[in-house]
C-alpha cells in the first residue's frame, strides 16, 4: 500500500536511471526512499508516510532513520522537515544491508569486499574436503546469506 501511494504521488520525484524513475526500494520491513532533492518532494515524501502510518498503526523508527544528502546537497545545511528532526548525514547510511555514501571507493569496500573474504573463507574451507559437485550445491544451497 505504501509502495504503491509513493509510487503514484506525482509530487514525489525520484532519481531517473536510464529511462526509470527510482522512488523507493523496499524488503519486509526495511524500506529505502530516493528523491530527486527537491524540497517539496521531500516534504510529500514525509507526509505521504505520516499517513499510512496513521491509517496502519505502522510507524517508522525514527533512530534508525538515516537521511543521506548527496549531489548538490552533500556539502549544506539543508535540512528539509526541521520539526520531525530527522537525522541527516552526508557521510553514510545503511539499508537494506548495504550502505551508500559519498565516496564509491569506501562504498565499494564497506559492500563488496566482506563478501569477497566470505567467499574466499568458503572456498578455502571446501577445497580441504573431498566434496562431489553434488556435494558441494548441496552445501551452497544450505548455507546461509
Amino acid at each position: 500500500m505504501l509502495s504503491n501511494e509513493v509510487s503514484l504521488k506525482k509530487d514525489i520525484n525520484g532519481i531517473i536511471i536510464g529511462n526509470i524513475e527510482l522512488k523507493h526500494t523496499l524488503f519486509a520491513d526495511d524500506a529505502c526512499f530516493i528523491t530527486n532533492g527537491q524540497r517539496k518532494s521531500f516534504h510529500t515524501l514525509v507526509t505521504t508516510t505520516e499517513h499510512f502510518s496513521n491509517i496502519s498503526v505502522l510507524k517508522l523508527n525514527k533512530d534508525k532513520c538515516t537521511t543521506l544528502k548527496l549531489g548538490s546537497l552533500r556539502n549544506t545545511d539543508v535540512n528539509f522537515c526541521k520539526t520531525k528532526h530527522l537525522n541527516w548525514t552526508c557521510n553514510k547510511a545503511t539499508t537494506l544491508g548495504y550502505t551508500f555514501t559519498y565516496n564509491s571507493y569506501e562504498m565499494l569496500n564497506d559492500n563488496l569486499n566482506p563478501n569477497i573474504k566470505e567467499i574466499k573463507l568458503c572456498l578455502h574451507t571446501w577445497s580441504r574436503r573431498k566434496l562431489s559437485l553434488l556435494g558441494k550445491i548441496t552445501a551452497l544451497k544450505v548455507r546461509p546469506l
